[in-house]
Formats: structure tokens, C-alpha cells, sequence
């Protein structure tokens, strides 16, 4: 509680403590700009009129009472009165307005919004609004919030779409929410690192560019010459595209194939296509391009296959064994580790095993569907 006098503060502080001997602070407004604004000014003995306002904490005023003499002048009683009525009043829920809109960011890529602007609530000032933030699934980001600023902080290597709930609360308690997408978008550029000896791959990118320069890689004769050609490269090995018999069947790229227009160089890189190399000396590329996301096509038979697009649920082996259609058809998988292949059996993939191999950026693998059908995942 405060009060307002144009008196200087020593000849009000002398004055309340003699005649009124209250406790509460008395401010001085001898410029008289609070009671003009206030519209309290008596213009005839340029002081106050008796007034009494009781302000919430948001600035509005909630009950006040403008007499023209003395003996206007309000009693604690009546105060009191009007306090405890609005103490009773109902309180109402907090408003997120206009919509928090869907947020996205790339892997890696710390995104902070400022939440303030999306607040408001009309018997509680801005600063007396908290956030809460929960997380539907936390597999590719955390998030937290401090006081009206939200935090994305995207894993390491992980994409794809999550919701958020974010919940506005008030200083009564009073609450609401609303649900939030979140996308984290596969990071535009990779490293490409092809051992000595054999290696297992495939290209997560679109790629448009090569270690700088624009340069696309289309077909496998492009990777062929990017590998060092028929000096470096003995043989890569993939899945015929288009197939000109079955599907599911490896086809070798060999150093000493005479030209490009035969079809294992004229054959497509799909999102999906896995590859085999043997190559004599490392080579490391560093490309960009465009995220890969498309569907993954498995055929009956053997398959060497990359996952199109890093989809954070699917972030170890065990993950993709879990998928339906794969979980039902899938007879052995062979993976490539320690400069060679282990061919394993689902039963061996246990969750968080040795044999659980985390699925990393560019990882390949090779699975023996055993059904009549193509699928598509």
C-alpha cells in the first residue's frame, strides 16, 4: 500500500508519522503529474481530491473510489472489503495468442524462440507468466524453457519431426496449452570417407556439390571417377537400377569396364542404394546437397541398402529390425565392421547388444528378404 501527497517527502514523512502514524510508505508528487494522471486533481486548491485506487499486478485499476471533500475519504474497512471481494473473483486462464506457429531447425543447430510476444493474460502481468515445456518423444531433441525463452538443442546426427507441449501458467496457477511441431532438418552437407580395402556405404544427399565445386553425383559411373577411376578403384558393387532382371540382384562396376554407356556405369544412385568398394587408396569427399528423403524398397532376395534419410527413430540396427514388414521378412543381415562383413541373424540383433550396431550417417547394410512380395517402408 502506498499514498500520494504533493507535500515534499520530509513535510509528508513528518506529518504521517504525527497526525496519522501509519506504516506504509507515503510518495511525494509535487509536480502533481501522478494525480493529473489519475484525472484527481482539484484544480482549485491544486491538490489531490480524496482518492483510493487498488491497482493488480498487471497495472489495471480493479476498484477506486473519487470523493470531492475530506469526508470522502475511505475507511480501511471499506479497502479491506474490496480486497477480499477480489481476492474471491474467479480467477481466469492465462491466453497463447496469437498461435506458437511449428518451428524447425538443422541437426545440430541450437534454435531459441522468445515466447513473450505469444503471452498474455488480463488480471496477471507478463512477468508473473511462467512456461512449462514437455517433450512427447525425446529421441532428437531437448528442449527446456527459462522464464518466456524456449530452447531446442537438437542430438548429434538426428532428424525428423517431434511434438512439443508448451503450457503457459499464471501466478494463480491457472494453466493452458498447446502442442508444437518441432522438425530438425538433416544437416545439408557430408563427409564421405571411403577406406583402403573394402567399404561399405551409401550417399545421404542429393549431392549437387564436391568438396566445393558444383558437381553432381548421378549415376555410379560418377562416383567411379570421384573414387580416383581405374587407377584407384578395382570394383563397386550395387543394386541395378532400373533393373534389367530381378530385383534384388548386385551388380559389379569393374576399373577395367571400357566406358560409361555400359549399364553398371549408367546405373542411377536412388536415396535408398547401398554400395560396395574396393579401393586401393582412402579417399575422403566432402559433399552437399539436398536431404534425402524418400521411401525404402525392399525386394525379395538380397538387398544392399542405406536408410534414405536419417530418421531418428531408427537410430540403431535393432531400431529397423523393430519396423514391420522388415521384423517379419527379414532372414539374415550383414553388416560391416572391423574392415569386414558379420552376417547376422534377427535373433542375434538384441537392443543395446554388441551386435546392435548404431546406424550412423552414410551406414549401409546388407538383408535377405525371404517373401513374395516388394515392400515398401
Amino acid at each position: 500500500m502506498y499514498g500520494i501527497s504533493v507535500d515534499a517527502p520530509d513535510v509528508s514523512k513528518r506529518l504521517v508519522v504525527q497526525r496519522l502514524g501509519v506504516q506504509f510508505p507515503i510518495l511525494s508528487d509535487r509536480s502533481r503529474e501522478t494525480i493529473k494522471a489519475y484525472g484527481v486533481l482539484d484544480r482549485i486548491a491544486n491538490i489531490s481530491k480524496p482518492a483510493t485506487f487498488i491497482i493488480d499486478k498487471t497495472g489495471t485499476i480493479q476498484w477506486k473510489q473519487v470523493g470531492e471533500h475530506k469526508a470522502d475519504r475511505v475507511f480501511s474497512d471499506t479497502i479491506i472489503e474490496q480486497l477480499t471481494a477480489l481476492n474471491a473473483r474467479e480467477n481466469t486462464s492465462p491466453v497463447i495468442s496469437p498461435p506458437i506457429p511449428d518451428l524447425s531447425t538443422e541437426e545440430e543447430q541450437i534454435l531459441i524462440i522468445d515466447l513473450s510476444s505469444y503471452a498474455s493474460d488480463d488480471q496477471d502481468h507478463l512477468d508473473n507468466l511462467s512456461w512449462r515445456v514437455d517433450v512427447v518423444d525425446n529421441t532428437i531433441f531437448r528442449a527446456e524453457v527459462d522464464r518466456h525463452q524456449l530452447t531446442i538443442l537438437p542430438f548429434d546426427e538426428a532428424s525428423g519431426t517431434r511434438e512439443i507441449s508448451l503450457t503457459l501458467i499464471d501466478s494463480h496457477g491457472a494453466q493452458i496449452s498447446q502442442i508444437v511441431h518441432v522438425t530438425i532438418n538433416p544437416k545439408s552437407e557430408f563427409d564421405l570417407i571411403v577406406s583402403a580395402g573394402l567399404s561399405l556405404f551409401h550417399l545421404p544427399l542429393t549431392v549437387v556439390s564436391i568438396n566445393g565445386e558444383s558437381q553432381p553425383i548421378t549415376v555410379i559411373g560418377d562416383l567411379f571417377d570421384l573414387l580416383g577411376g581405374e587407377a584407384n578403384v578395382n570394383w563397386l558393387i550395387t543394386t541395378p537400377s532400373p533393373a534389367p532382371d530381378a530385383p534384388g540382384s548386385f551388380r559389379a562396376f569393374f576399373r577395367h569396364s571400357p566406358n560409361k554407356s555400359d549399364f553398371p556405369a549408367n546405373t542411377i544412385i536412388k536415396p535408398e542404394t547401398g554400395i560396395i568398394a574396393s579401393v586401393k587408396q582412402s579417399v575422403q569427399l566432402h559433399l552437399t546437397g539436398e536431404p534425402l528423403a524418400a521411401e525404402l524398397r525392399l525386394h525379395p532376395g538380397p538387398n544392399l541398402i542405406g536408410i534414405p534419410h536419417h530418421n531418428a527413430g531408427i537410430r540403431r540396427l535393432s531400431h529397423f529390425i523393430q519396423v514391420a514388414g522388415v521384423r517379419d521378412h527379414v532372414t539374415q543381415i550383414a553388416v560391416f565392421r572391423d574392415g569386414k562383413f558379420q552376417p547376422l541373424s534377427p535373433e542375434d540383433i538384441v537392443p543395446n547388444s554388441t551386435n546392435d550396431l548404431e546406424l550412423t550417417e552414410g551406414q549401409a547394410f546388407i538383408l535377405k528378404l525371404c517373401t513374395d512380395e516388394s515392400g515398401r517402408f
